[in-house]
């Protein structure tokens, strides 16, 4: 890479020794699929807008309408109100709309990339540090709410109101847990590990 261009690359930092240290090469650890992708954001724009359109960009069909429908399809859709997975997608329904979507990170950067169809928005989110996921995850749902005219949910619950605890009360069941396989019969005589809150 020419010296030109690399100044231009943005550090990574990853928490070190109660700070911030810099990360000097790329680390993937044992997740490649999380961070075994580079990108630039405007890529990712075209990458957002290529399925807002249903598999074509610029005038140019690379997916046939119905193989396109099929990616966004959940395997398991016996919850629809509650987050799943579509082919690689994570399907998350915030305050009536459908949000796909998925995140990657590496030692340090993370990312999140989030489409809202209803609304033909995407949003690419992407920061040189992994000491908090809050912005990433959060600036996603901030602009929806702000598009929408919708009242930002709080980003914390006072634990000290029991009006705000008694919402949250209710059993929790993991979405990252088998369906299939032996596996599954086994979890499903073990128990789904759901937590009570």
């Amino acid at each position: 890479m020419e010296a030109a261009r690399r100044e231009r690359l943005a550090t990574g930092y990853r928490p070190r020794h109660g700070g911030l240290g810099r990360q000097d090469y790329l680390q993937l650890g044992a997740y490649w699929p999380v961070g075994g992708m580079s990108s630039t954001a405007t890529d990712m724009a075209r990458w957002m807008r290529f399925h807002l359109n249903g598999g074509e960009l610029d005038g140019i069909r690379l997916l046939a309408p119905d193989t396109h429908a099929r990616m966004w399809q959940r395997a398991h859709h016996d919850r629809p109100d509650a987050a799943d997975v579509a082919h690689g997608w994570q399907d998350v329904p915030y305050r009536g709309l459908r949000t796909l979507g998925h995140g990657g990170g590496t030692a340090a950067f993370l990312t999140h990339l989030v489409l809202v169809p209803e609304l033909n928005l995407g949003v690419f989110v992407s920061q040189n540090s992994t000491d908090s996921m809050v912005a990433i995850t959060q600036l996603p749902t901030l602009l929806i709410d702000r598009l929408t005219g919708i009242d930002p949910v709080p980003l914390f619950i006072d634990d000290e109101d029991p009006e705000a605890l008694a919402a949250l009360a209710g059993s929790y069941r993991n979405n990252r847990r088998v369906f299939s396989s032996f596996a599954a019969v086994l979890k499903a005589i073990l128990g789904y590990g759901g937590i009570e809150g």
